[in-house]
């Protein structure tokens, strides 16, 4: 009994601490330092590839929200709140193994507003849209792709120089040559 009681204080005590942490209000100043030095990094440095909009999201990692850069992408957890050391998001905004944005390194201030930001807990009021987009697949498009359309044997066109081709094919060839 003692045991169960213990177990079921520990569950809610780890539950209570992960909705307090999921739920904790932002400060201004933390609020302000996201919108202002990160959020705007982001959007013109990141999104084109790492958000819910990129049309292919390269290694798996969305940076459109704070859950994305939790989950990570392909090569794991892209920060880790409060330790910015062990965050493979400044590695590769520091160019160390890993290098983006592709376009070139970031100014030094910026990564240090990212370093701080990570040191901070990684503050962010953006949450998860995970809204699919509608794709659809248009099977009619799909049945005229030519790769789809079946074999035929058209007739070779008529040419001015029957001495030239060899063969039916170099008939198509000297048609259009001589058009």
């Amino acid at each position: 009994m003692t045991r169960s009681l213990s177990a079921l204080v520990a569950l809610i005590f780890v539950a209570s601490s992960a909705i307090a942490d999921e739920g904790a209000a932002l400060t201004k100043e933390q609020l302000d330092f996201f919108e202002t030095k990160i959020r705007p990094v982001l959007v013109e440095q990141c999104y084109k590839c790492h958000a819910a909009e990129a049309k292919i999201i390269k290694g798996g990692l969305r940076l459109d929200s704070r859950d994305g850069l939790l989950k990570g992408g392909d090569t794991g957890p892209s920060v880790v709140p409060g330790q910015a050391d062990k965050s493979l998001l400044l590695k590769a905004l520091k160019y160390d193994e890993i290098e983006m944005p592709p376009k070139g390194k970031l100014p030094e201030s910026v990564v240090k507003d990212f370093e701080t930001w990570i040191k901070m807990g990684l503050p962010d009021p953006r949450k998860l849209n995970d809204s699919p987009k509608s794709r659809t697949i248009d099977i009619q498009a799909g049945r005229k792709f030519w790769a789809f359309q079946p074999v035929s044997d058209p007739t070779p066109p008529k040419v001015k120089h029957t001495a030239w081709p060899f063969d039916p094919i170099d008939r198509f060839v000297l048609a259009k040559l001589e058009e």
